[in-house]
């Protein structure tokens, strides 16, 4: 072997001996890593003192709603309580796929909704079980679509509004049932049934007094919807007010006369829109011997508030 071909292989074998080396270093690092990477962090004392603890058992509590609660209880569907939930008001209208005159009217309740401020419910009686079947078990027999049913908190029913509605009928009901949401708060806080009785008075008179007065059938005539929709809701919340002992009989009537006496009002309005003067006559003969009556019961219950409203 030659001087040249004997230190090739030196050379040779020296580079092996450094990848070797290298190789070596390599390895070492990379378990070193490793074992640092899997090597369990041990807190001092005072951080595990002060580290959070997770108590599995632990559950996050959700608040329901009182008004979704007390609407529910009322007897109506989910879907209407969380609607009055969210508002004091709903617009729940009952409308059927298979008819064209519903779904316009669906459109207009909608519409009509928005612009007096309250919630929109839409209930297909096309579908058996769920909202229908809450709402008939509530109503005794559901109305036949397309019909509006107006309600406020807790769970009353303000005014039903048979057939197709424009938005503007629509909201006019939904802005009168507005107030009434006020008074069922006032009504909480009054004991008795006279004091009830006249915050509902006052509230469904200073209405009637703002259209005119029941006493001017042809400006009432100009807003026969918004007069039958705050008639409606003034019987109905009259009647919904429990009598106090003993008195059930003498209420039972009071409430007989109102409506007696508020037909007779709508009869003075249809005569007016008529422009027929007997039958606005004779309405009017009706209504005042109505009246008469009402204010005597209502003093003798106590409600002279109501006599003093109407007035």
């Amino acid at each position: 072997m030659g001087v040249t071909a004997h230190l090739r292989a030196i050379v040779i074998a020296g580079g092996l001996a450094a990848l070797a080396l290298a190789l070596g270093f390599m390895t070492l690092l990379m378990n070193q890593t490793a074992s640092d990477a899997g090597a369990h962090t041990v807190l001092p004392l005072k951080a595990r003192h002060h580290a959070p603890v997770k108590d599995p058992s632990a559950r996050i509590v959700k608040r329901v709603d009182p008004h979704f609660t007390a609407a529910v209880k009322g007897g109506l569907p989910r879907s209407v309580a969380r609607a009055l939930a969210a508002k004091p008001v709903v617009v729940v209208e009952l409308t059927s796929t298979q008819d064209s005159v519903a779904q316009l009217a669906l459109e207009e309740a909608k519409a009509g909704a928005a612009l007096g401020g309250a919630s929109f419910v839409k209930v297909d009686v096309d579908k058996n079980g769920g909202d229908v079947q809450v709402l008939t078990r509530l109503l005794g027999q559901l109305p036949m679509a397309p019909v509006a049913l107006v309600y406020t908190r807790p769970a009353t029913l303000y005014v039903t509004l048979p057939g197709f509605n424009d938005r503007t009928t629509v909201q006019q009901a939904a802005a009168n049932a507005a107030p009434v949401a006020t008074v069922g708060r006032a009504l909480a806080a009054t004991p008795t049934w006279a004091t009830r009785a006249v915050v509902v008075c006052r509230q469904a008179y200073t209405q009637f007094g703002a259209m005119g007065g029941l006493d001017n059938p042809v400006k009432l005539a100009a807003r026969k919807a918004r007069f039958e929709a705050v008639a409606a809701g003034f019987l109905a919340q009259m009647k919904a007010l429990a009598p106090a002992a003993g008195k059930a009989a003498q209420v039972k009537q009071l409430n007989v006369l109102l409506v007696r006496n508020f037909a007779a009002e709508d009869a003075m309005v249809a005569a007016a829109t008529l422009h027929n003067a007997g039958a606005l006559a004779t309405a009017r003969a009706h209504a005042a011997v109505y009246q008469t009556k009402i204010d005597k019961l209502e003093r003798k219950l106590g409600a002279s508030g109501c006599v003093e409203a109407a007035a």
